[in-house]
């Protein structure tokens, strides 16, 4: 019990200070602090992967299992892949770097799938979600100056977070993890309040951030939850759908979808709407990265080590530049090459074929934000994110599932 702890505390600590930036908040020094934290982190979730090791007695029983079930080693495989691009790679500090946080999210989701219940830990991811939400919310009706950030031509709203992207992907998570428990009746009167509220807080935190790829992942998943998820595959919940419907109704109000605004599009540009149609810039990446991805097709150029060739080399032709391809598998091309595409791709399919033959509305839910934010951004390519994490641990919990038979459903 006393590991289990602290494995809960370390997790909450690693989802706290991954999508917050305190140099921003208050200063470079506190940067400094920030990443000596991180650090510490990264070396405390190892050495607590090894202390355990010694009592671990599954191992052995997951070397002797057949061998479709090898699947679930893909993560170690690709995080092996990474550790040996250290021969090839073009910035050896930044994969250097890279693989310190890919081990430490990997060893970090192993653990915690293993000891810790999959609702008991939503629960509390629920708890550090939120107070970032209402902090950042607070801070921008106080008019703290962080609270606002001027990025590409714009001030958008970043709150206690690195960025305008980074607020939204947490309020999404808040939003996905509420309606999962609202589908599964887990809240009282007072709590389905409290629920609605700090989902319209999610979203209200979404449209100030102005943060297109989760709009259109929100756009996505509620009527998919309303006609599919919730009608056909599982059981109906009435009151669900009512809940549903109010959200999406909301978003349809909220960002302008109707016949009157005469362009639809509009909503998906920011600067002016020649926008829309490179994605704010972003086909422009995409030709840069590609033609990098014609030099070093097989193995990339080092895991981590793709930013860093990119902004290079797009800065070379434009006036700005940006360490991610904007794009989940070109980004993933830049890093690891053909061999790196195949091994995330096959994580991909599996994961989705596993959540629905067990039927869990929240890995399927949190696929599809995957890979709608993985078309405009890098998503799961790249050093490991908030988005990884949660990938990685739920594709443990469904090799949980699948070896202990753990209720995930």
């Amino acid at each position: 019990m006393k590991i289990n702890s602290i494995l809960i505390f370390l997790f909450l600590m690693y989802l706290f200070f991954v999508p917050i930036d305190l140099s921003r908040l208050f200063g470079e020094q506190f940067g400094i602090i920030q990443t000596l934290i991180k650090g510490s982190l990264t070396i405390s979730i190892i050495i607590l992967f090894f202390i355990t090791l010694k009592n671990d007695h599954t191992i052995k029983k997951y070397t002797n299992l057949p061998w479709h079930y090898s699947i679930f080693m893909l993560p170690w495989i690709y995080v092996s892949v990474a550790i040996i691009s250290i021969s090839w790679t073009n910035d050896f500090p930044q994969t250097i770097k890279s693989i310190l946080a890919i081990v430490s999210v990997i060893f970090l989701a192993e653990l915690v799938s293993k000891r810790i219940e999959l609702n008991y830990l939503l629960l509390k991811s629920l708890l550090i979600i939120d107070i970032i939400i209402i902090l950042s919310l607070l801070s921008d009706i106080v008019g703290l100056s962080f609270a606002r950030m001027e990025f590409v031509d714009a001030i958008r709203y970043a709150g206690i977070t690195y960025g305008a992207h980074a607020i939204g992907r947490v309020a999404f998570l808040g939003f996905l993890f509420r309606l999962y428990f609202i589908s599964k009746k887990q809240y009282n009167k007072k709590q389905l309040i409290i629920a609605i509220f700090m989902m319209l807080a999610y979203i209200y935190s979404i449209h100030i951030a102005n943060s297109r790829q989760i709009l259109l992942a929100l756009i996505a998943i509620t009527p998919i939850w309303l006609l599919l998820l919730n009608s056909y595959l599982f059981t109906k919940y009435k009151k669900l759908n009512y809940i549903l419907i109010f959200f999406f109704a909301i978003l349809v109000l909220l960002y302008g979808l109707n016949s009157y605004q005469g362009n639809v599009l509009d909503i998906f540009q920011r600067t002016g709407k020649e926008d829309i149609f490179t994605f704010t810039g972003r086909v422009f990446v995409w030709e840069s990265a590609l033609k990098l991805i014609q030099e070093q097709p097989f193995i990339g150029y080092g895991y981590g080590a793709g930013g860093s060739v990119l902004y290079y080399f797009h800065g070379l032709t434009s006036e700005w530049s940006t360490h991610s391809a904007h794009n989940i598998f070109i980004h993933q091309l830049l890093d690891l090459g053909i061999l790196g595409l195949i091994l995330l791709v096959s994580m991909l399919l599996y994961f989705l074929k596993q959540s629905l033959k067990i039927k869990n509305k929240i890995f399927i839910s949190y696929l599809l934000f995957i890979i709608v934010v993985g078309f405009l951004e890098r998503s799961l390519s790249g050093p490991p994110s908030l988005m990884y994490l949660y990938f990685i641990l739920f594709f443990f919990y469904i090799k949980q599932h699948k070896f202990h038979n753990k209720d995930i459903s």
